[in-house]
């Protein structure tokens, strides 16, 4: 039982030149299927009359810490939050915080129905990027492609394009390469084109 911030604390000290990297080992031998397992277990109430936990719960975490020559700082943390008020069905999400300008806050979290969130902390598909991002391989889509906004398309090279129902609103084409491009275009099905400036093209 404690009430203060460490129940237990585990402190190395090495002399200048010598590292020394500290070290958790939780070591199983087994012919069966165990593993070695660390649980963080948050209950609302007491130790003899635990209470549900309630959605906002923060149900554990692991964190690294920096000292700046006077005290400890938190720098990066990973932890569960309780997405519902736990009873037999069960609702949580991991989150990932990081600091930057001695500010630290949520940059990722994976819901409890598997919704990535980079950027936002309300993810409705299974990937949400809310900010810029840059994809250095191809991508692929199998299903619709929904782009909205002003859509750049630079150094594209385009053979035998086939669309259909092909809607493109502020685009901007530049350099593109293109065989048999306008002539499927002209043979797509409800093709429509607002505000489309071609150079090069």
């Amino acid at each position: 039982t404690n009430s203060g911030q460490a129940a237990a604390t585990i402190r190395s000290i090495s002399s200048a030149g010598s590292a020394v990297f500290p070290q958790l080992s939780i070591e199983n031998y087994s012919n069966d299927t165990g593993f070695p397992v660390v649980e963080l277990v948050q209950s609302r109430g007491t130790s003899t009359s635990p209470l549900s936990v309630v959605a906002g719960d923060v149900l554990g975490g692991f964190n690294t810490w920096g000292n700046n020559g006077t005290l400890r700082q938190s720098a990066t943390r990973i932890q569960g939050l309780a997405e519902t008020t736990f009873s037999s069905s069960v609702g949580a999400a991991l989150q990932f915080f990081t600091t930057t300008g001695g500010s630290q806050s949520e940059k990722m979290r994976i819901t409890g129905s598997g919704n990535v969130g980079i950027g936002t902390t309300t993810p409705g598909s299974k990937l949400s990027v809310q900010g810029d991002t840059y994809l250095g391989g191809n991508v692929t889509a199998t299903g619709t492609l929904n782009v909205t906004g002003q859509t750049t398309l630079t150094t594209a090279s385009s053979t035998a394009l086939t669309a259909t129902n092909l809607y493109a609103t502020n685009s901007t084409i530049t350099n593109a390469t293109s065989t048999n491009f306008f002539s499927t275009l002209l043979n797509a099905v409800t093709a429509g084109f607002t505000n489309l400036t071609a150079t090069n093209a």
